[in-house]
């Protein structure tokens, strides 16, 4: 029986037992099983063998006939890493390193954190906390506050130094970022610069001094003087006028009459037949010192009131005729 080499071959690659005869009317051929080119596997890395060709089919990590080359995902730019982490590449795949501060990792990705959200990001509760990309950023404290609105702000206390630069006849209260200058006392008045002035009453003419009392400004207030001559001041810081003809009739002579003036008063004039003043006192005249007070007879002088003899000193008393007078005059 002759059998070609060729088909021994194509026999032997279909694993068919027995020989074909020569002739036409030869016998089909009969396949016990297929020729393993699997087996050894040639494929490396888990990949999966084809029966049919012996050909591998790689893993997503790995390339080559056989698999056995590892990609580097990190360098071909394949890596589900977040672009903010390091990607290191390992045998058959790669590792992502951690997100950096400022963001939380959420599988590979990186996501910030919004610190404001929470306790004010870590800020002074006086400042504003703005979130940044990554991290957040505080603002400075306000005015009238020291340190940083990263930590702490603390109440700076103005008062405590130059007063605030408050006037130093007003209190200086400290408040929370700030301060606040009292009110000028009475008798000041306040500039727009804060400083107070001291207000000239007596000037203005506000004082409640009686106009016949000198007013004297002092720092903030005004003194009376005294009320002049002639008038009493009463109580209220008045001057009334003192009636001196209430009293003795003003110290003037009893015979004349007392004027109540303001101030003062005026004593009148001695009346005829006395000299001198009302003020001072009038004297009697006696007239029949003087020509024998052109009587032809005896002469006497008018007596003076009883009351003014009480307050008077007696006058001199007047001369009598002499006899020869008398006899002269009989005998004419």
């Amino acid at each position: 029986m002759f059998t070609s080499n060729r088909a021994l071959a194509f026999a032997a690659l279909l694993g068919v037992s027995g020989l074909f005869t020569q002739g036409c009317n030869c016998a089909k051929p009969r396949v016990d099983k297929l020729v393993d080119l699997c087996t050894p596997n040639p494929c490396h890395n888990g990949a999966a063998c084809v029966q049919s060709t012996g050909e591998c089919n790689c893993t997503a990590q790995f390339t080559g006939p056989t698999c056995a080359n590892d990609i580097d995902e990190c360098d071909a730019g394949t890596s589900a890493c977040d672009p903010l982490t390091v990607c290191t590449n390992r045998d058959g795949g790669y590792q992502c390193g951690n997100c950096p501060g400022g963001y939380a990792q959420i599988g590979d990705a990186c996501v910030n954190i919004d610190e404001c959200e929470m306790n004010n990001g870590g800020c002074d509760e006086l400042v504003t906390c703005t979130d940044t990309t990554p991290g957040r950023t505080c603002a400075s404290c306000p005015n009238g506050y020291a340190g940083s609105g990263d930590t702490l702000c603390v109440d700076i206390d103005e008062c405590a130094t130059s007063h605030g630069g408050c006037d130093p006849l007003v209190a200086c209260t400290n408040m929370p970022g700030g301060y606040s200058c009292g009110n000028c006392p009475a008798g000041y008045e306040e500039t727009s610069s804060g400083a107070c002035v001291d207000i000239d009453e007596c000037a203005m003419g506000t004082d409640t001094c009686d106009p016949l009392m000198d007013c004297t400004n002092t720092p903030g207030s005004y003194k009376c003087g005294d009320c002049p001559s002639g008038y009493q001041q009463t109580s209220a810081g008045t001057c009334v006028n003192i009636n001196e003809c209430l009293t003795n009739n003003g110290d003037c002579d009893p015979l004349v009459s007392c004027t109540d003036t303001a101030p003062g008063r005026i004593c009148g004039s001695c009346p005829t037949g006395y000299s001198g003043s009302g003020t001072g006192g009038c004297t009697d005249n006696n007239e029949c010192l003087i020509s024998h007070g052109g009587c032809d007879r005896s002469c006497s002088a008018p007596t003076r009131p009883a009351a003014a003899r009480a307050a008077r000193a007696p006058t001199a008393t007047p001369a009598t005729a002499s006899p020869a007078a008398s006899t002269s005059t009989n005998a004419r």
